[in-house]
């Protein structure tokens, strides 16, 4: 030990290590003097003379055996005033000269004239004789403790011999005593040469224990039974120490305790383990010496009592302390009688003086009250903490236990070498574990805590104690922050300890680390380095004090300060520590924030999915504001995030995904996050945020793609526009979900012309622009659908009128062919703007793509009617090109896109065609002749007369309509005044008595007044109503019969007049709305 840990352990202060004692311990002693434990002797009262002819008392388990020269008196001590007289056995001059009690106090054995045994059991009212006990010269027995209040059990005998034996005896039933035997057997076991002068069991009846010619023999026995004991004793025994081979002793066997006093020497053999602790080997019993015979001393649970040699008094020893013992002085007996012996109660817990004409109970109060303070001497803290605990608790006791923990603590500090032994990661003596041990006892105690802190920082000071101080430290305030927070409930000590405590945790963490570091470099470049590193003691301790500090913070988060702990955390650069805390408290706010201050993006985004379960709307909220560093920073892992949460509000994602756009714009469209985050929300989630919609085609439009990229955009921006209207159109919206001008100025900016024409055909429905928005550019393809599309949208408004026929109610079959389309001028200019483009393009010698790529004999042929005069047409034209036309292949294109227009205007299975041969022909250049077309005119002209017959046709039928709705109207005007009365329900008309719906069932209606009522209403009024007995009576006869005549005149009265406005009702107009005798009560309420 050097100079300087010497002068740390010092400045410690004079009353901490270098003395055992506090400062008021002398008031203490004081309080000693006046708790000493106090022995007095009650006599006891008995109900019979006993005529100074006592000779022995036994008692165990409160049944006292009182002996006399020829009688037993049995007193159950549970009823006292109950006592059982039983002679003794033999003759007269018979005397009893032993006499052994089982624990219960239910068997007696006594022993009579040395040879002859007899017992005695609680039910019996006589000795009963043990004959295979004869002859025994028995000295010592030893019972085991038996549940069964009939038998003693297998006991032990030991004999003057050198014998032991084991024998049961077991009880009967009054009505067989006499004919069994009880003594049940009666083994030799064992036989020795010496003298036996004691005999006991110990451990529970585990091990028996022999005294023989100074030493002590013993036998481990698992069970106390004969078959066990038999075996046990063939077996070699054990010598367990050295017993006094003085012939003039005295053996106490008492529970599983024995002693052996010799009176000459006052030298004591015991097992009692306070004996033992006190290293007590010679008595010291003051100046008087002790009795020398049976019975002549006993022990209670602290203290040895015995007789003093002249009988006199009773001398007390401690087993505890080899002090000056206490003299109890005995008074004077009657007629100057002597103390025969002192007994005890094993079981009871009694103490009993006997003379031979007096019986006193020796009674020990407090016996433990001082007792503490032996233990304290001698240094079992713990017991004389267990005996302050069993006294009365009252502020001296707390004192006394204040005391023994502030020794306690200091002692084990001084015995792990406090200020001297350090922590050693590969120690393992267990020193400085009872360092830590003694600091924990110390913070239970009342030791100032200014004492014990400053101690243990004066010890840090030294750079080889400051893990070690800082250890003990942390311990030290752990129990003192427990007690703030379990028993005083001091909310600001709590969070000043919490804050101490972490900050040591993390000083002690770093500490080992570094010692840690230390020792893995050591074994990386030393000469011994085994193959591969192995963990340290260090890094394990480390890993251990980890472990503590996490259970801290885990079982106090809930009162300790948060904010005080992250800037602990924070500032000593405990990052990982400072997550584990703000996890335990559900703080993810803060782990968020440090994981995107740390840029550990992955497990930022996990912390927010346990953010949005734990609380959605700030959740949400979070997810906003952090959306665009996310979005740039881990774009893949956030979208699928925003894609599996189902309540957000996605137009607070657009800032974030237009940023992203922003500085992503050279990633491809198809690998793009956001574009697919929108497309699902759109195409998936159905979500038609307008904002959401506008944003998502505007990224598409604009998106700056490759060449090769321009066409798969266009397509996406199409389908997406085709889904978006056709669910527009089938849930009968107004509009679509998105700004039709501005996306259609913005696909004109970028040259998406296909979008531009569905959004001019679909949501402005401009045909002619969107046609010219295509053949401006060339888009033949285009254009076309822009017609298809038109021809579609008017027939589906017509809702099948291009039918022929319909039938009319009467049978008459009207046609429904229009004189003129209302949609017709706007089709044909269509077109004609559509086949004026493809003439002029073919004229010019430019290609054209609805010709290039059409197949014209695939095109849907005309109506079969009308197939040869297009045909013949067609060949015709072709025919008459002459020989002045500059070039073949003109007219070769020309042919084509005649046969191209006029079988696609054919196209329609029920509609009209749009362009005839005389609305192209004007389209054709000079050079084409029509001279060979002279059929092909009649033809068409022949198609117009047809179609003013059809008109003839229309409009006879129309006449003749016309002719029946006038005949109709006659015959309806007969039938009026012929006197046919009509009633007309009117929609929603109700019942004017239920005011329920009319027809929701049968009814009944007046035409003269239109009062209408329900049936069951109508029968329900006639019902109530007064005076009418005879429907009454013909309705009850109708449910008990059900006739049809009876029906037939219910019926009748019900329709014979309303029955609101019959005579009854109007006669009524007078009377009061209230009955005056039935709303009496009522009416007065009313009353002022």
């Amino acid at each position: 030990m050097d100079t300087d840990s010497l002068n740390i352990v010092k400045s410690i202060g004079s009353d901490s290590v270098t003395s055992t004692k506090p400062s008021s311990f002398e008031q203490e002693q004081a309080i000693l003097h006046f708790e000493q434990p106090k022995f007095d002797l009650e006599k006891v009262q008995l109900q019979f003379d006993l005529r100074n002819g006592l000779r022995q008392l036994l008692v165990s388990n409160n049944v006292m055996y009182i002996f006399t020269s020829t009688i037993v008196y049995r007193i159950d001590l549970s009823h006292p005033f109950d006592v059982a007289e039983i002679d003794l056995p033999g003759s007269p001059e018979s005397s009893v000269t032993n006499a052994w009690l089982h624990p219960s106090g239910q068997f007696l054995i006594i022993q009579v004239n040395n040879t002859q045994y007899f017992h005695l059991h609680i039910s019996y009212s006589k000795f009963k004789s043990l004959p295979r006990f004869k002859g025994l010269q028995a000295r010592f027995v030893v019972f085991s403790e038996s549940p069964d209040t009939s038998s003693t059990g297998d006991f032990l005998i030991a004999t003057k011999d050198g014998n032991v034996f084991v024998a049961m005896i077991k009880s009967h039933e009054p009505a067989t005593q006499g004919s069994k035997r009880d003594d049940k057997y009666v083994k030799n076991v064992y036989k020795t040469k010496g003298q036996i002068f004691g005999l006991s069991v110990a451990n529970n009846n585990s091990q028996i224990q022999l005294f023989v010619d100074g030493q002590l023999l013993v036998w481990d026995c698992f069970e106390f039974v004969l078959a066990e004991i038999t075996r046990d004793f063939r077996q070699e025994p054990t010598i367990l120490s050295t017993a006094p081979q003085d012939a003039n002793t005295v053996f106490l066997s008492r529970g599983q305790n024995y002693y052996i006093v010799v009176p000459e020497t006052l030298d004591i053999y015991s097992n009692d383990e306070e004996l033992q602790l006190s290293n007590t080997e010679k008595l010291n019993v003051g100046e008087g010496g002790i009795l020398n015979s049976e019975n002549s001393f006993i022990s209670s649970a602290h203290h040895l009592i015995f007789m003093s040699s002249k009988r006199d008094s009773l001398i007390i020893v401690n087993k505890l302390t080899s002090q000056s013992p206490v003299v109890k002085n005995l008074p004077t007996f009657t007629q100057g009688t002597k103390p025969l012996g002192i007994v005890s109660d094993p079981i009871g817990n009694t103490h009993w003086l006997y003379t031979s004409n007096e019986i006193f109970e020796l009674s020990i109060t407090n016996e433990s009250v001082s007792v503490w303070y032996n233990y304290y001497q001698i240094g079992d803290y713990e017991r004389a903490l267990r005996l302050l605990d069993a006294s009365d608790q009252n502020s001296s006791t707390w004192f006394k236990k204040n005391v023994v923990m502030v020794k306690q603590g200091y002692d084990l500090l001084q015995k792990g070498g406090f200020g001297v032994e350090t922590y050693n990661s590969e120690s393992s003596d267990g020193s400085f574990e009872n360092q830590v041990k003694g600091i924990r006892i110390l913070s239970a105690s009342q030791e100032p805590f200014e004492k014990v802190c400053l101690m243990l920082l004066n010890m840090h000071s030294s750079p080889e104690n400051s893990i070690s101080s800082n250890i003990l430290l942390v311990e030290y305030l752990k129990v003192k922050f427990k007690n703030a927070k379990e028993v005083e409930h001091n909310k600001l000590r709590m969070v000043v300890l919490s804050s101490w405590i972490v900050r040591i945790y993390v000083e002690l963490i770093q500490a080992v680390d570094r010692e840690a570091r230390l020792q893995s470099d050591a074994k990386v470049y030393g000469e011994h380095m085994a193959n591969g590193a192995h963990e340290s003691p260090a890094r394990d301790f480390s890993q251990e004090l980890n472990d503590q500090l996490d259970d801290f913070l885990s079982t106090n988060c809930k009162v300790v300060d948060s904010k005080t702990i992250y800037q602990i955390l924070t500032d000593m650069d405990f990052s990982q520590k400072s997550l584990f805390f703000a996890d335990i408290l559900e703080d993810y706010e803060f782990i968020l924030n440090q994981h995107m201050d740390e840029e550990h993006w992955s497990d930022a985004l996990k912390v927010l999915v346990k953010m949005y379960t734990k609380d959605r709307p700030k959740a949400s909220e979070i997810i906003y504001s952090s959306s665009t560093a996310f979005l740039i920073n881990s774009p893949r892992e956030t979208v699928e995030l925003w894609l599996k949460l189902p309540t957000l509000d996605y137009e607070r994602l657009l800032p974030a995904i237009l940023s992203y756009n922003k500085s992503g714009n050279t990633v491809n469209y198809a690998q793009n996050p956001s574009i697919h985050f929108l497309s699902k929300l759109i195409n998936e989630k159905s979500v038609r945020n307008p904002t959401v919609v506008n944003y998502y085609l505007t990224l598409l439009i604009s998106y700056p793609s490759q060449e090769d990229e321009q066409q798969a955009v266009t397509k996406v921006i199409t389908k997406t526009l085709q889904h978006i209207i056709s669910e527009t159109q089938s849930n009968s919206r107004k509009r679509a979900p998105y700004d039709p001008g501005f996306l259609l100025r913005l696909c004109l900016r970028f040259k998406r012309y296909q979008p531009a024409v569905l959004i001019l055909i679909n949501d402005m429905e401009l045909y002619d622009a969107a046609l010219k928005l295509a053949l401006d550019n060339n888009l033949s393809s285009l254009a076309e659908y822009v017609l298809k599309q038109y021809d579609n949208s008017i027939f589906q408004d017509e809702n099948g009128s291009s039918s022929a026929f319909e039938e009319s109610e009467n049978g008459v079959r009207v046609t429904t062919i229009k004189l003129e389309d209302e949609h017709f001028a706007m089709r044909k200019k269509l077109w004609m703007t559509y086949a004026t483009f493809l003439i002029e393009k073919v004229c010019n010698g430019e290609k054209v793509e609805v010709l290039d790529a059409a197949n014209l004999e695939s095109l849907p042929p005309p109506k079969e009617t009308k197939k040869d005069t297009v045909q013949s047409i067609t060949s015709s034209l072709v025919n008459s090109v002459n020989g002045n036309n500059k070039d073949d292949a003109e007219a070769l294109g020309l042919s084509k896109v005649l046969h191209y227009l006029l079988s696609l205007s054919f196209s329609g299975k029920e509609r009209a065609p749009v362009l005839s041969l005389k609305d192209l022909l004007p389209l054709f250049p000079s050079s084409i002749t029509i001279s060979n077309f002279k059929e092909e005119i009649v033809n068409s002209l022949n198609l117009y007369n047809n179609s003013i017959n059809q008109l003839s046709l229309e409009m006879q039928e129309s006449a003749d309509i016309a002719e029946n709705l006038k005949k109709q109207i006659q015959d309806s005007a007969l039938k009026e005044k012929n006197g046919t009365i009509y009633t007309i329900i009117e929609p929603g008309e109700s019942c004017s008595l239920c005011k329920n719906l009319l027809v929701d069932r049968n009814f009944i209606v007046f035409p003269n007044c239109h009062h209408c009522f329900h049936k069951d209403c109508v029968v329900r009024f006639y019902l109530k109503s007064k005076g009418d007995y005879r429907f009454k009576k013909m309705f009850q006869a109708f449910r008990q019969t059900s006739t049809v005549a009876d029906k037939a005149e219910l019926d009748a009265i019900l329709l014979k007049e309303c029955v609101l406005c019959n005579d009854k009702n109007l006669n009524t107009l007078d009377d009061p709305l209230v009955d005056q005798e039935q709303n009496k009560a009522e009416i007065e309420e009313w009353q002022l």
